[in-house]
């Protein structure tokens, strides 16, 4: 009897569900973003990193995420909409004066970060997570690309500015690349 005759074709496996994720996050104005995406080309270049660098639109400074799971409730979507509409929080300056290399393993997301966050962005933070967030300081970080290695640390000669006078809910469906900016919420002047 032929060994091939208990070979079953199933087909290709089905295609894996996207995953939906809803978060808070401050988008980068567009000078900061083009200073930032400039950034990222030219230290591909200087490391002889490869990845594919994030479109403007995707350049985030994560928040709290919301949910994280294949297919996107409405009460998901309402329940972070009203947690955003609470908010009553400040703007404050994002300041992003070094670039490094996160090991994840086989992944090494190439991110903008500092030393250090902010009273405001704290307080922000805190609101988002219903009181629920961890003590201590919250540091921003902006990832630009994931290289398949790891990059060396670089301070920057000048540091990528921007005064955050908002901040979002973003929908993504992670496996799809796409992204999508369900609502904004203003954050008041400091006095």
């Amino acid at each position: 009897m032929p060994i091939d005759q208990f070979c079953l074709d199933l087909g290709s496996p089905p295609p894996r569900r996207p995953v939906d994720l809803l978060y808070f996050a401050v988008l980068p104005d567009t000078a900061a973003a083009e200073k930032a995406l400039r950034l990222a080309a030219d230290d591909q270049k200087w490391h002889g990193a490869a990845g594919e660098i994030y479109d403007p639109d995707r350049l985030h400074v994560s928040l709290q995420r919301m949910w994280k799971k294949p297919g996107l409730p409405n009460e998901a979507i309402r329940h972070a909409m009203r947690i955003g509409s609470r908010v009553d929080a400040a703007s404050f300056d994002i300041r992003f004066d070094r670039l490094v290399s996160i090991d994840q393993g086989r992944r090494y997301p190439r991110v903008l970060t500092c030393g250090h966050g902010s009273k405001s962005l704290n307080d922000l933070v805190h609101q988002l997570s219903d009181g629920e967030v961890a003590k201590g300081e919250v540091v921003p970080h902006m990832t630009l690309y994931y290289g398949e290695r790891s990059a060396p640390y670089m301070d920057l000669r000048t540091s990528i500015i921007w005064t955050a006078l908002d901040f979002a809910l973003v929908h993504t469906r992670k496996g799809l690349g796409t992204s999508e900016v369900l609502r904004r919420w203003p954050l008041s002047r400091p006095t």
